[in-house]
C-alpha cells in the first residue's frame, strides 16, 4: 500500500533525475503517482508508485525496434549528432559536424528529427495526422474498463466513462495539441498523459513506427559513427 514512506522515496527519486538534465524530459513525461484504477494492467498495480511500475508501452511484442528507439528518445540518449558531438566532446568550431546527416540545415535534435527535418516530412505528416484521428475519437464519450478492486476477485465489472470532466489532466483536444510549443508536442508523443489510455495507446503505436521507419534512412550514417569512433549506436537494417 501506499505510505508516507513510499512517499518521499518518490519524491526524492523525483527530485534527483529532475537535476539531472538529461532527464529532464524523462522526468516530465513519466507519471510518479500511485496509480489510479483506470491506468492499472492488473490489480498489482494499483496505488503504485510509477517509479516501481512497468509502463505498458514497453509490454509491446510487435514493435520491438520501435519500442527500442522511443525508450531512446524518451531517455534523451538516442544517438543524434547533438548527442554523438557532446559524449565525443566535439569543439563547437566546426558546427556542421552537428548538423542532421540526412538535410545538414540545421543542428540534429530530438525536435529537428520529430518537427523539421524535411527528409522525413511523409513519415511525419502520416504520423501527425493519426495521432489528430487519435486525439479526434477521443472525444467521442466512451467506456474504459476498470481492473477489479484489490484483493476482490468476485467484483463486478466497472467502468469509466471517458472523457471525464473531472479528469486532472483534461483529455487533449486536436487544436489542443496543435496549441501546445514543440516541447510539449513532443512529450505527448513519447508517452505523457494526455487523459485518455486508448488515445495514448494509439499515439504510441503510431511513434513506433515512425521511428522504425525513419531510423532507417540514418543506418549508413550511424555506421560511419560507429566505425569512426568506435562506438555500438543502435541500428535498423534497411
Amino acid at each position: 500500500m501506499y505510505n508516507a514512506v513510499d512517499a518521499l522515496a518518490n519524491s526524492e527519486r523525483e527530485d534527483t533525475m529532475s537535476q539531472l538534465t538529461s532527464l529532464t524530459q524523462y522526468v516530465q513525461i513519466k507519471d510518479w503517482r500511485p496509480t489510479p484504477r483506470d491506468r492499472c494492467f492488473s490489480m498489482s498495480e494499483q496505488e503504485k508508485l510509477g517509479m516501481l511500475r512497468t509502463e505498458q508501452y514497453l509490454d509491446d511484442l510487435h514493435e520491438h525496434i520501435g519500442r527500442k528507439l522511443k525508450t531512446l528518445c524518451r531517455l534523451n540518449t538516442l544517438p543524434l549528432m547533438d548527442k554523438v558531438g557532446k559524449q565525443q566532446q566535439w569543439s563547437r568550431r566546426g558546427k556542421k559536424r552537428w548538423n542532421c546527416p540526412l538535410c545538414n540545415e540545421t543542428e540534429d535534435n530530438l525536435t529537428h528529427y520529430f518537427f523539421e527535418c524535411p527528409s522525413t516530412q511523409k513519415w511525419r505528416d502520416k504520423l501527425i495526422d493519426r495521432v489528430i484521428a487519435a486525439l479526434q475519437e477521443a472525444q467521442i464519450p466512451h467506456l474504459h474498463r476498470l481492473v477489479r478492486p484489490q484483493y476482490n476477485f468476485h467484483a463486478e465489472t466497472e467502468y469509466k466513462r471517458c472523457p471525464h470532466i473531472e479528469d486532472e489532466p483534461p483529455l487533449l483536444t486536436p487544436s489542443g495539441f496543435y496549441d501546445l510549443p514543440t516541447s510539449d508536442k513532443l512529450l505527448v508523443l513519447l508517452g505523457k498523459n494526455i487523459g485518455c489510455q486508448t488515445a495514448e495507446k494509439h499515439i504510441d503505436t503510431h511513434v513506433k513506427r515512425f521511428l522504425r521507419k525513419t531510423w532507417k534512412l540514418r543506418r549508413p550514417y550511424v555506421e560511419a559513427t560507429n566505425a569512426k569512433y568506435g562506438r555500438h549506436d543502435y541500428l535498423v537494417d534497411p
